[in-house]
């Protein structure tokens, strides 16, 4: 992940969430604070956290660990080819 500075989002600001858009890879944006520079954001494309946010749903409903487990047992009569 890439990682920048206030300063240089500043800068460029349209190039980079126009870069993040189109490589779909977040951008770290640092804060400097009494912790350190670990402190900060992160930036990403819209799909991939609305993609987050479906899966976070998915386990939280325990809708997921189902799936999984069911995807464990699957053999090849349990599905029809179109």
């Amino acid at each position: 992940m890439e990682v920048i500075t206030p300063t240089n989002l500043r800068k460029d600001i349209f190039n980079i969430l126009k870069g993040i858009v189109q490589s779909k890879r977040p951008v770290e944006v640092t804060i400097n604070t009494d912790n350190g520079f670990n402190d900060g954001v992160v930036i990403l494309d819209k799909k991939e956290y609305e993609k987050m946010q479906e899966l976070q749903f998915l386990e939280k409903t325990g809708t997921l660990k189902t799936v999984i487990e069911r995807m464990k047992s699957a053999t090849d009569a349990d599905f029809t080819e179109l």
